[in-house]
């Protein structure tokens, strides 16, 4: 429902799928995986779309010197976040959200400007945040090219259809867009949460000054929608995997007008930086890692009848719930160490819709904690190389739309299809 998405929730979801553990199985079961050229490279999908109106605004945002302000969870600076994204994939926290997204925009050649959520996602943390930085727009004190937020409030678009009355599908979102929006903040208001009226009266302040913001559409597959994406001069992008489609985990509706790549495969660099886009330089400093062995070493090399396992067929765990706090970490303390077919997983954590098919299209073997995905080589060795170009130092694949937003710029074939 809008008002437990929008109004109750203390804080709602980071749209990172950084190699997540497996989600509560989903009731949305027609969940699908849409072609947008098969087989064809992500530089050349982000070349074809270059054009209407937010691929224009992109143009000009990255053509500009300004920088880019980055809201989000930072594990440095003013109101610090724990680390809880391993970036060099010791399986280790290195690292806040903010800082992954800054690393792709640094790649891509744009400047940022951390603004810190700190761990607070709510609505109203987001008017306190973008209510100054709205005046100083204004003001003139404060010069951006555009703003990313990676929060979302995802909401499958029956409610938003249902709880609003809305007489046009979802692929007329964007058209109607503010018609939504004001009907959103309505029903907030009448339920006596006015935040998200706030919100997007400061949304609508920021776009007049010609700043766009951009957003992660969603990790919850077609079915939902980030109602963040209703705000005025909101820009939703959506995630291409490596294999050149669109993510089957990302959210695909009307206001997705942006789609670019999502998937990256981290590297090490021979002076202990990684690297985000496989260019070969430092992305991340080595002073942010941790330093332990990369996770997928323990496998990589080794003959697979040596490290690959089957999941215990135990009557106890078919009782446990996997959509409840605990349980999915109760199930995986179950299983050995070692690899698994991703069908086996699949079943053994009972996944389905968007989240099992991304899970089959990254590789047939997984390791216990969901987060390597492996293949065999023709000898029966394990094989790590999500690049998928046999590249050395690759420690880990990261995903999610929340790191295609930051992939604006992201200049043509690069990361490497």
């Amino acid at each position: 429902m809008l008002l437990a998405a929008v109004g109750l929730l203390p804080a709602a979801s980071f749209a990172a799928g950084l190699s997540a553990r497996p989600e509560p199985a989903s009731a949305l079961e027609s969940l699908r995986m849409v072609a947008v050229a098969p087989g064809a490279a992500v530089a050349d999908i982000v070349g074809r779309a270059l054009q209407g109106p937010d691929e224009a605004r992109i143009e000009k945002v990255c053509a500009s010197p300004l920088p880019v302000l980055v809201l989000d969870n930072f594990a440095a600076g003013t109101d610090a976040v724990s680390p809880y994204m391993d970036v060099d994939g010791d399986g280790k926290p290195d690292a806040g959200h903010g800082e992954v997204v800054s690393a792709i925009y640094k790649a891509s050649g744009k400047k940022t400007r951390p603004l810190n959520m700190g761990g607070d996602g709510s609505i109203e943390h987001l008017v306190a945040l973008l209510g100054p930085v709205a005046a100083r727009l204004e003001k003139g004190s404060l010069a951006l090219s555009a703003i990313n937020v990676s929060q979302c409030v995802d909401v499958p678009l029956s409610d938003v259809q249902k709880d609003l009355g809305l007489p046009y599908g979802s692929e007329q979102f964007l058209a109607h867009r503010a018609e939504v929006d004001a009907a959103i903040a309505k029903l907030m208001n009448e339920k006596g949460s006015p935040h998200y009226g706030k919100l997007s009266r400061i949304a609508a302040r920021i776009a007049k000054k010609g700043v766009p913001i951009y957003l992660a559409a969603g990790n919850q597959g077609p079915g939902k929608v980030n109602l963040l994406g209703f705000l005025p001069g909101t820009v939703s992008v959506g995630s291409i995997g490596r294999d050149g489609r669109k993510a089957a985990s990302s959210a695909d509706n009307g206001l997705t007008s942006v789609w670019r790549p999502g998937e990256y495969a981290f590297r090490r660099t021979a002076d202990g930086n990684v690297d985000v886009n496989g260019d070969g330089l430092g992305d991340f400093d080595a002073k942010l890692m941790s330093k332990g062995p990369p996770l997928a070493a323990a496998y990589a090399g080794k003959p697979m009848t040596e490290v690959l396992r089957t999941p215990t067929k135990d009557p106890e765990l078919d009782i446990i719930r996997r959509d409840t706090p605990g349980g999915v970490e109760r199930l995986t303390s179950e299983l050995q160490d070692g690899l698994y077919r991703v069908d086996d997983l699949i079943a053994f954590f009972r996944i389905d819709g968007a989240r099992a098919e991304s899970l089959r299209r990254h590789g047939p073997y997984l390791d216990k904690s969901m987060r390597f995905h492996f293949t065999a080589s023709a000898a029966g060795t394990v094989v790590f190389d999500p690049a998928g170009d046999g590249s050395p130092g690759q420690v880990l694949l990261m995903a999610g739309t929340s790191f295609a937003a930051p992939a604006l710029c992201l200049k043509s074939g690069s990361p490497k299809p």
